[in-house]
């Protein structure tokens, strides 16, 4: 009985200092910038200064990122099974610094949590620079920060049929 009596004090003791020394790193801890998407959808055939395309909208959310200039850039890919199939850019339009096929746009939030309802992009049909035929394709939108190249978020793929007809 006298050892149970000396365990409990020092048990309680070892918790209460184990307690105290996570505190304050928890305390200290800042949530790190995150985004999530709502939904994304499509808008085919549009035009735009006499250019066919689709208007691509994108509903997210951000968090802890107020004041913080971030992109999101939609990358295509061919839904091939391969990672990474991204179409290649034929023209220097519409592209990465690494000549994949692309559209983005930069923004900075205004909030801590700032929602975007309906962030649009417009892609011309011809920047998929692709020849005749019917595509697997597929969007991924990425959120990161331009000036590091930090991705803050991978939004999941948009999946969709194109076709490419002999414009000749």
């Amino acid at each position: 009985m006298k050892k149970i009596i000396f365990l409990l004090p020092l048990a309680a003791m070892t918790c209460l200092q184990l307690v105290a020394t996570e505190l304050p790193e928890h305390l200290n801890r800042v949530a790190e910038p995150s985004a999530t998407m709502q939904k994304m959808w499509v808008d085919y055939d549009v035009e735009e200064n006499g250019v066919y395309g689709m208007r691509i909208h994108v509903a997210f959310t951000t968090y802890e990122m107020k004041g913080m200039e971030a992109r999101l850039t939609i990358y295509f890919q061919h839904d091939s099974g391969k990672p990474g199939d991204y179409l290649p850019d034929r023209n220097q339009k519409y592209r990465t610094t690494n000549d994949i096929v692309c559209v983005g746009q930069g923004f900075t939030p205004t909030y801590a949590n700032s929602v975007y309802d309906d962030m649009q992009f417009f892609m011309p049909y011809e920047e998929l620079d692709l020849d005749p035929g019917k595509y697997d394709l597929l969007m991924d939108p990425q959120l990161y920060f331009p000036n590091s190249g930090r991705t803050i978020a991978w939004f999941p793929f948009y999946a969709f049929e194109y076709t490419q007809y002999d414009n000749s």
